[in-house]
C-alpha cells in the first residue's frame, strides 16, 4: 500500500514538473567551430579563431550579416511555449549607440527586432525570445563602422504552463484516487 501511495505521488511530481523541461535547438553550427556553414551571409561576414571563447567565431564587417530561414526551435512545435536564443558578441567600440540589429521571429513573418549596443572589447551576453515553438528566422545584422564578433548562438524551447483544463483533469484524477482509497477501508 506504501509503494502505491509513493508511486502516485512520484507520478503526480512528474506532471507539476515537466511542463518546465526545456528541449535542445534547431539552430545549426552557432558556434562557428570551423566556418559559417549554415548560414546565409550578405555582405561582408567572414570566420575568424582571434581570441575568442571557443574554437571560431563569425566577425561582420562593413553592413554584413548572417542568417538561418526555417528552423525549428527547440526541434519541436509548441504553440504555448516561448522560443529563446542566446547568443555572445563583442564590437571593438564602447557606444551607446547599436552596433548590432537581431531580428527574430515566426518564418515568414515580420519579425521582432532588437538592437543591441557596444561592449567596448568584450564578450557580451545576448538573448532574444519569441511566442510560440515552431518555424523561426533569425538575423544578426551590424550596424555602423564597428566590427561586431557572434559566437555560441544557441535556442531552446521552453515549454508553456499546463492549459487549465489538464489541472482540472490532473486534480479531478487526484480526488478520485483519494474517494477510491476511502472507500476501500470501510
Amino acid at each position: 500500500m506504501k509503494n502505491r501511495r509513493a508511486a502516485c505521488l512520484l507520478a503526480i511530481s512528474a506532471l507539476v514538473v515537466l511542463p518546465a523541461i526545456s528541449f535542445a535547438g534547431g539552430i545549426v553550427n552557432g558556434g562557428f567551430d570551423s566556418n559559417l556553414n549554415g548560414w546565409d551571409q550578405n555582405g561582408s561576414a567572414i570566420w575568424n579563431t582571434e581570441g575568442n571563447p571557443g574554437n571560431g567565431f563569425c566577425r561582420l564587417n562593413g553592413a554584413g550579416s548572417i542568417g538561418q530561414n526555417k528552423w525549428l526551435c527547440g526541434d519541436e512545435v509548441d504553440p504555448n511555449g516561448t522560443c529563446v536564443v542566446t547568443f555572445k558578441y563583442r564590437a571593438d567600440a564602447a557606444l551607446t549607440a547599436p552596433v548590432l540589429q537581431v531580428t527574430f521571429g515566426n518564418s515568414g513573418a515580420v519579425g521582432q527586432v532588437t538592437n543591441f549596443n557596444g561592449t567596448n572589447g568584450q564578450w557580451g551576453a545576448g538573448t532574444v525570445s519569441s511566442k510560440e515553438c515552431n518555424l523561426k528566422d533569425i538575423l544578426f545584422s551590424q550596424i555602423g563602422n564597428v566590427a561586431v564578433d557572434l559566437d555560441d548562438i544557441k535556442d531552446v524551447c521552453v515549454e508553456g504552463a499546463p492549459e487549465p483544463s489538464s489541472m482540472l483533469a490532473l486534480g479531478a484524477g487526484a480526488a478520485m484516487f483519494g474517494w477510491r482509497r476511502r472507500r476501500a477501508k470501510k
